[in-house]
């Protein structure tokens, strides 16, 4: 009986986070959680307030992450990762252009290397003054050197598109590409008549010509810190079953409702009444999560009940 209602409670738990997941105006899908610090760094929100990061620190949207030199800052959110590396400037969009389910990384400099959970559909990209990496899933390695930029990818596939001319590239795991940016005079007043460069694939371990060597060493750091943080124990271990356990559940559930929505939609507008589909999904949502409280307490009175009689 314990091991029947703990399994009706998780399944209420379930359907509480996925309806509290179709709000649109939820915000913590965009945050991150700030990992191991070593070294010195800064969060700059959009009031101008400057912090020194710390563990546990929260990085979320309209705010700005610096990195000194000799500094590395892990970033969470929930399976995903990003080793921010010395030297690095990234920032998140204003809370009001999010988009729910899409996330937009704005990198200025530095050294990137993100692990990204895969989806059906492009959902994560990283912006750079003269590259879009765009990706459904992957781990891929983003650098901004003195006289070049470029992307590496370890896992999966990155599309990526230059900004200042008509070309698109795949890049494959074990595959890299790279804009030789010294010929742009000034890095943030780069315009299309002057960036006439083209991206080229480079092979493995390869430097682009005239490029600093900062990334290559940082890429070395950031893979031997990723190494030491996939022994993180028995906690992380079962804190990442317990988050995939909660993705399927919350895919489970959604097809549910997807279900009741194709049946509640016809009848709804044969009658005439005007749909706000995100409404309607977010209700439909509430009512299998009180139903799933109905239960929870049902059972709950049952197993009581059966235990006072047995007394």
């Amino acid at each position: 009986m314990r091991l029947f209602l703990a399994a009706i409670l998780t399944a209420y738990l379930s359907f509480v986070t996925v309806a509290l997941a179709q709000n649109a105006d939820e915000p913590f899908e965009h945050i991150w959680t700030v990992g191991k610090v070593t070294g010195t760094a800064w969060i700059i929100s959009e009031n101008q307030e400057k912090i020194q990061v710390e563990e546990n620190h929260r990085f979320g949207p309209g705010q700005t992450l610096i990195t000194s030199s000799r500094t590395r800052v892990q970033l969470k959110r929930k399976d995903e990762r990003i080793q921010v590396g010395s030297g690095s400037t990234l920032s998140l969009p204003l809370a009001e252009t999010l988009e729910a389910g899409k996330t937009v990384i704005t990198q200025k400099r530095g050294t990137l290397h993100l692990v990204v959970s895969k989806r059906d559909a492009p959902h994560f990209s990283v912006q750079t003054p003269f590259m879009v990496a765009a990706v459904k899933g992957t781990q891929f390695t983003v650098s901004i050197g003195a006289s070049s930029t470029e992307v590496r990818v370890q896992e999966g596939s990155v599309e990526v598109k230059n900004k200042y001319a008509d070309q698109i590239e795949y890049v494959g795991a074990g595959q890299a590409v790279a804009m030789n940016i010294a010929q742009l005079s000034d890095v943030s007043g780069a315009s299309p008549t002057n960036a006439v460069v083209r991206m080229v694939f480079l092979d493995r371990d390869d430097v682009f010509p005239d490029s600093v060597d900062q990334p290559t060493r940082e890429r070395g750091n950031m893979q031997e810190w990723e190494n030491q943080d996939r022994g993180g124990g028995l906690m992380g271990f079962l804190a990442g079953v317990a988050s995939q356990g909660m993705m399927y559940a919350k895919y489970g559930v959604d097809g549910v409702i997807n279900a009741t929505l194709a049946v509640l939609q016809p009848i709804l507008e044969f009658f005439g009444a005007k749909i706000e589909y995100d409404g309607l999904r977010r209700w439909v949502g509430l009512i299998f999560a009180a139903v799933a409280v109905g239960l929870v307490i049902g059972f709950g009175a049952a197993y009581i009940a059966v235990r006072r009689k047995g007394a």
